[in-house]
């Protein structure tokens, strides 16, 4: 009986390890797609698509200059880029006009749905047009 336990023991040790060499495998090619270019035109397109599902109207996409992010969240990425200068993580900032609770849906499902979409800043102010929606710039990592 302790023999025929050891061996069961064994077979489950053995289908772990393989389980745990496959998922390796996978994580790596998962970490390879999402720095690719062809990954980040899906990843724009897969973006904006989801804001109209929430309601939410993209008034600018891109442009720097207005974007806020935290020097640690910077050195962070760019670490990361030298180690892969030849598909360097971007920062792409979108500003969008909508309503607190679209906003929020759209941030929990992009955090379960889309996980090569990274928010990495938000900011909010209001809109002077109208009471119920704000200006919103998010800050994703691609």
């Amino acid at each position: 009986l302790s023999k025929r336990y050891l061996e069961n023991e064994k077979e489950s040790l053995e289908r772990l390890r393989t389980r745990e060499s496959n998922s390796k495998e996978q994580i790596r090619e998962l970490s390879q797609s999402w720095r690719s270019r062809k990954s980040r035109l899906d990843t724009f397109e897969k973006i904006t698509e989801l804001m109209r599902d929430y309601n939410l109207s993209i008034v600018s996409q891109g442009g720097t200059e207005s974007m806020t992010v935290s020097s640690y969240m910077r050195d962070l990425f760019e670490m990361m880029n030298e180690q892969a200068a030849q598909e360097p993580v971007e920062f792409w900032p979108v500003e969008v006009k909508g309503a607190f609770f679209d906003v929020l849906k759209f941030l929990t499902d992009v955090n379960t749905v889309a996980k090569s979409i990274i928010p990495v800043s938000i900011t909010m102010k209001p809109d002077p047009e109208n009471k119920t929606q704000k200006m919103w710039t998010i800050v994703f990592v691609i």
